[in-house]
């Protein structure tokens, strides 16, 4: 954390203030020489009393380690226990084999106990899955149609796989999209008016160009000077109410003034919700913003030349090349919350922890269309991009820069985004099963007033479930999940085999987002089967503190990992990873890629290569390559709507086929 901050000033409170990791060692040594002191009366580099306080603390903060004491006795017991329930295989023994037995038993240790049950979890998951796969190929879903209603590209996030369910549920002639949500555009972006920089990509790649967001038209900036200026009080005051001294003053002044917000925001959570964003339509819609691109020292400038070369590398590697709609969305997302000093972990982790509605509009910019066009992207003349947020909480799709679109384009944009945002709503549904303050609740309008309640409530430690359950990510066409209930539990990466037979995207989309998705994962994992120790505990005690992360309660220690609220309902599978495509691709990148290869052979994730004309899939086992993960797996039950598979039902949810009436159908009824 240290370490980041000493490389990252813009992500420093102040960010002229000096961070050495360096120094923050010798402050720790500092007090840890004292605490020596304190406990065994020398500087704690004694052999003598030294060494003997580590036997001491070994045994006393190992539990596994005196566990191993009795190892032996617990073994015969559990021999005894076996052999008084005869089976063909304990009568074969002979008179010297209980000793091997008891051998085998106590060298069967604890972990590896664990592990055998981890697979064996992992592996009942990943056959449903599979057996849903081969359900869909058996049963395929006709698809967009050949010009498509609208398009929607998301991000590849597991929310992101309810919405774009729904959509295609409720407009069967409309096509969705998933890739990262920074959408291949790493950018340093300063909002509008805001005085801190924030990095819009994953944290394993660096920005490379800073990008800031400014008045479009020149009566604008006094009304700009004037934001900025506020923005800095508010920065300002933002930062002396975190001080011991002046906290404790700003506390007593702005109680008063704030005591009707937050009367308003505890007992109508869902008002409050709406008046904020009213005013904030209300302030934006004096601003129309443009981008305006910042050269730093050391950098080149982000030409529209350099900016479609990234977003056509993106659009090429999902296959994104057309036949184009009338309306194409792309659509970042984000997570609007109070209250909660754990807001970035549910906003776009391809982004950083920030949400991508930046990149979005960034990405919308009529220059990189005109560019695209020249690499052989064919956009109709009739054909509008719009840049938009999806916000995962409260379950509200926002398009941006309409008042730039013409005015042909004005009706389709309004109805395209009435159209998502009643999709959101039957997304908000599914979340609401999970929840169990929404109990009773089975339509659509008030499951979404009921999850935009939750959004602005001070006192809700759990606005939104976030990445809870995730398990799988999958690589291939949209044709091979389309339809199927994946309950909201896998990353979707839109990509095409058949367009790739050297394998040079996936090449690129694996390395690429695997670290963001895998991290995910991992953080959910740890968080889950240790949280005292991985996690962060509950999140109630949680007090922010030196912009760095959280302390428990006043004189606490600083906390890492997710709360407890994060993750109480999330299974804890490592990451199955599963990508369409040919035999002999994946081999050749793990040779070529060491980052892929190190966490897959160090067992971080599991790499499942699904065959994409007959589904049946292989794994990587280390030392052996791929080999045949099997075709078990129960029956695939079918649906008319997903609705009819979740309704009612608070647990984990197998994969269900959704195979709707016939086309038009789904629409009247929903």
């Amino acid at each position: 954390m240290m370490w980041r901050l000493e490389c990252q000033p813009t992500e420093r409170a102040e960010p002229d203030q000096p961070v050495s990791l360096v120094d923050y060692l010798a402050a720790q040594l500092l007090l840890e020489k004292h605490l020596c002191l304190e406990a065994f009366g020398g500087p704690g580099n004694r052999r003598g009393s030294g060494a003997g306080l580590r036997s001491d603390l070994t045994i006393t903060l190992d539990p596994a380690g005196r566990a191993a004491r009795h190892a032996p006795d617990e073994a015969w017991d559990l021999y005894f226990a076996i052999a008084s329930k005869p089976s063909p295989g304990l009568s074969l023994l002979e008179d010297q084999d209980p000793h091997k037995l008891c051998h085998a038993v106590e060298s069967f240790t604890r972990d590896q106990r664990r592990m055998v049950w981890q697979e064996a979890f992992e592996a009942a998951y990943r056959n449903k899955v599979l057996a849903g796969f081969r359900a869909r190929r058996a049963n395929p879903d006709p698809g967009p149609a050949a010009r498509p209603e609208f398009q929607v590209m998301t991000c590849l996030d597991d929310r992101e796989e309810s919405f774009r369910r729904a959509v295609e549920e409720l407009y069967p002639d409309a096509e969705t999209f998933g890739g990262p949500g920074f959408f291949g555009l790493p950018i340093r972006f300063t909002p509008l008016g805001q005085a801190i920089t924030q990095d819009q990509c994953p944290l394993h790649v660096k920005a490379a160009h800073h990008v800031r967001e400014v008045p479009a038209e020149v009566r604008s900036h006094m009304r700009l000077q004037r934001q900025q200026s506020l923005s800095r009080m508010m920065h300002r005051l933002d930062s002396a109410s975190k001080n011991s001294v002046s906290g404790s003053l700003l506390v007593g002044l702005i109680g008063l003034l704030a005591y009707p917000a937050v009367v308003v925001g505890f007992l109508l959570p869902h008002l409050g919700a709406r008046l904020r964003a009213a005013i904030a339509r209300f302030v934006r819609s004096f601003v129309r913003t443009d981008f305006e691109m910042v050269l730093e020292p050391g950098e080149g400038a982000f030409t529209p030349a350099e900016q479609a070369d990234r977003v056509h590398a993106l659009m090429v590697n999902i296959n994104m090349k057309g036949p184009f709609s009338r309306v194409v969305a792309f659509l970042g997302h984000g997570s609007t919350s109070v209250n909660n000093p754990h807001k970035s972990a549910y906003d776009c982790g391809a982004c950083g922890g920030n949400d991508g509605l930046g990149n979005a509009r960034l990405l919308n910019q009529v220059d990189i269309r005109a560019e695209l066009q020249k690499r052989g992207i064919r956009i109709p003349s009739d054909t509008w991009f719009v840049g938009g947020l999806h916000d995962t909480c409260n379950d509200s799709v926002m398009f941006e820069d309409l008042e730039t679109a013409p005015r042909w384009a004005t009706a389709m944009l309004s109805e395209a985004q009435a159209k998502l945002n009643r999709a959101a709503a039957h997304s908000a549904l599914e979340r609401c099963r999970r929840l169990h303050s929404a109990k009773g609740i089975t339509a659509a309008g008030r499951a979404l007033r009921h999850v935009q309640g939750r959004s602005a409530d001070l006192g809700q430690p759990r606005p939104e479930l976030g990445h809870q359950n995730n398990a799988m990510a999958f690589y291939g066409p949209r044709s091979m999940t389309r339809g199927l209930f994946l309950d909201r539990r896998s990353f979707l990466i839109s990509y095409h085999p058949d367009a790739d037979p050297e394998g040079v995207a996936i090449g690129k989309l694996l390395p690429g987002i695997l670290p963001v998705i895998s991290g995910i994962n991992l953080q959910y994992y740890f968080s889950r089967v240790d949280n005292d120790t991985l996690g962060s505990g509950t999140k109630l005690p949680h007090n922010p503190v030196g912009f760095l992360g959280v302390q428990e309660g006043a004189t606490g220690d600083l906390r890492t990992g997710l709360p407890k609220q994060a993750v109480e309902i999330h299974q804890p599978l490592r990451l199955q990873v599963m990508v369409a495509c040919r035999a002999g691709i994946l081999e050749s990148i793990l040779s070529s890629q060491p980052e892929v290869a190190r966490m897959v052979r160090n067992g971080w994730v599991r790499l499942i290569r699904v065959d994409p004309d007959s589904a049946e899939a292989s794994i990587h086992i280390e030392g052996e390559g791929f080999v045949s993960a099997g075709s078990s797996g129960s029956p695939v039950a079918e649906v008319a709507r997903s609705a009819d598979w979740f309704a009612g039902r608070m647990e984990s949810l197998d994969p269900a086929l959704v195979v709707p009436s016939p086309r038009g159908e789904v629409s009247r009824a929903s």
